[in-house]
């Protein structure tokens, strides 16, 4: 009898456990097939405190009164538009280092500005060598890649900038192992955990999309933040289509994201305006006139930053997906 009850509670046990395994493959299939988020999250919100972003601006502040050097604390403001943590880095080593050395940390803050502002495009060499193994991996981590670039990352997420190196490593990663010579059983290994790694971090990224109530506007249900999620994109697209540097093409696609986002009906339990927000939200700063009282080098360094990331391919595609899924959301008869 003992046995019996054992053996029914471990079918139960791993009949729950495959249960949860298809609960949770089953939202992000359905996203990736459709282009259209759902979201588990449930009102009211839980608020989340700002104390570890206001204890960073205070001390950001404090190192900033200190810093005799104008040149670092211009630079300074810059990068903290990218990493708040690396503004200020460069704010305390301007108070450690000696006037003759000034200039080196100058150009290495400049060097951190132009890194961050990088984008990230996975940029795979053809290789001579035809492998059907390797090549068959390499098209299932190039997708997983394409997928976490340029579709997960438009969710929000409280610290979604830290995503931008992550996609760093893991390109120059994926590069590193498919154009390194190794034994073949090695590489394919390799490119199979890469697979995996991959597809684990996109599942995670979306349930963070579902489930956490964490949002840019500390709001408490979810019918207030998608209205604060619509009139900023509306805010931040108008100021972008303004922007001279942007081209013909993609100042069609801000236009027909605006069209867009007029459709979209709020009163929906279901849908969530922050899987479109993401990084917008991060690099709004760009699209803003703020830089008007600039000194002149500043002003040549913000023109050179709006260039390279308005015209890297990387803007463009989030761009397309971005104006994808908000057509996606609006289609939707949910929102009626």
């Amino acid at each position: 009898m003992k046995s019996a009850l054992l053996l029914i509670c471990f079918l139960l046990t791993q009949r729950s456990l495959l249960w949860a395994q298809s609960f949770e493959t089953e939202g992000i299939d359905n996203f990736l097939k459709t282009h259209r988020p759902v979201t588990q999250v449930l009102s009211p919100y839980e608020i989340f405190p700002k104390e570890e972003e206001e204890e960073i601006d205070s001390e950001m502040e404090f190192q900033n009164k200190h810093c005799k050097f104008e040149t670092i604390k211009r630079y300074a403001e810059i990068l903290s538009k990218f990493s708040k943590v690396d503004g200020l880095l460069a704010l305390k080593s301007c108070n450690v280092t000696k006037e003759k050395k000034i200039k080196l940390l100058e150009d290495r803050i400049k060097q951190q500005i132009f890194l961050l502002s990088k984008f990230p495009k996975l940029e795979i060499i053809p290789n001579e060598k035809k492998d059907p193994n390797i090549d068959e991996l390499t098209t299932s981590v190039s997708n997983l890649w394409e997928e976490r670039v340029y579709l997960f990352s438009n969710f929000y997420h409280g610290h979604s900038l830290i995503w931008l190196g992550e996609e760093k490593e893991i390109s120059e990663e994926i590069n590193r192992v498919l154009y390194t010579e190794m034994n073949e059983k090695r590489k394919i290994s390799l490119l199979k955990k890469m697979a995996d790694d991959l597809k684990a971090t996109n599942l995670r990224i979306y349930h963070l999309f579902q489930f956490s109530s964490q949002n840019p506007f500390y709001v408490t249900d979810l019918e207030a933040e998608n209205k604060k999620s619509k009139e900023t994109l509306e805010n931040y697209f108008f100021n972008l289509f303004q922007e001279d540097i942007i081209s013909p093409l993609n100042r069609e696609k801000i236009r027909s994201i605006n069209v867009c986002l007029s459709k979209i009906e709020i009163k929906n339990s279901h849908t969530r305006l922050t899987s479109i927000l993401g990084f917008w939200q991060d690099y709004a700063f760009l699209a803003k006139s703020s830089q008007q009282n600039e000194t002149k080098e500043n002003q040549s360094i913000w023109k050179f930053l709006k260039k390279n990331i308005y015209n890297s391919h990387h803007f463009e595609r989030r761009l397309e997906n971005g104006l994808n899924i908000c057509e996606r959301i609006a289609e939707s008869n949910e929102l009626k």
